[in-house]
């Protein structure tokens, strides 16, 4: 197996298990846990590589479809990235220029418009790339995730987790 970057490994790996993750909570939660800038990174996982590794082991990818599946989420990341860095940069300048205790209902408006049409393009770019790493997979393997995908979530019913990352 080639050695993948961590980014790409968390993408896989989100893309893999978690449906729906790029539009979660915790994606673009901002500051915190499970959040971009919190303490287990862009996508709430300490060890992306480690996950994927279970994920592909799990679903037994092949040295073909793993290669794939890097060369698909390396062609799809420089389009997320920058979409990302301009709602973070968008967020920062926001913050900057409206200070507590100051209420510009016009301004938070458009700001949330913006960062909401930001957002939808990061979801689309990520479903993309979902579906082309779903393509990649046999039946089989679709299968196999898919069981996964309900064990995880029903673990996360369990603990009552929400979508966000952390207990409700």
């Amino acid at each position: 197996m080639t050695a993948l970057r961590p980014f790409t490994l968390a993408l896989a790996a989100t893309l893999l298990l978690v449906p729906g993750a790029l539009v979660a909570q915790g994606f673009f939660g901002g500051h915190g846990p499970g959040g971009p800038d919190g303490p287990d990174g862009m996508f709430g996982h300490g060890d992306p590589g480690f996950l994927l590794g279970l994920v592909g082991d799990a679903i037994a990818l092949t040295d073909e479809q793993r290669t794939q599946i890097e060369t698909i989420l390396e062609a799809g990341r420089p389009a997320i990235e920058e979409l990302r860095e301009k709602a973070r940069t968008a967020h920062e300048e926001f913050r900057a220029s409206h200070q507590p205790g100051q209420f510009d209902e016009q301004a938070v408006r458009q700001f949330a418009q913006s960062q909401a049409q930001l957002h939808a393009e990061i979801m689309v770019q990520g479903m993309r790339l979902r579906s082309q790493v779903h393509a990649v997979l046999t039946p089989e393997q679709q299968a196999k995730l898919e069981q996964l995908r309900e064990r995880r979530q029903e673990r996360r019913e369990q603990r009552g987790e929400h979508r966000g990352g952390g207990p409700r």
